[in-house]
């Protein structure tokens, strides 16, 4: 008796975690458009250009 109370308990719990689980990724459907709040900054900005030093002390240039 008690492990078909459990294996109901198991199935209940494994069947609102697959429901949340959709309703959360319906979140990523999306449409194929780009309607992104930015703005192209291209050549108002100059060229990054930076020099950094790995764990092994060589320079690595970017």
């Amino acid at each position: 008796m008690r492990t078909r109370f459990w294996r109901q308990r198991t199935n209940i719990i494994s069947a609102t975690l697959t429901l949340i689980a959709s309703l959360l990724l319906t979140g990523c459907l999306g449409n194929d458009e780009e309607d992104w709040n930015g703005k192209n900054i291209s050549g108002l900005m100059p060229e990054l250009e930076f020099d950094l030093i790995n764990s092994q002390g060589e320079l690595v240039s970017g």
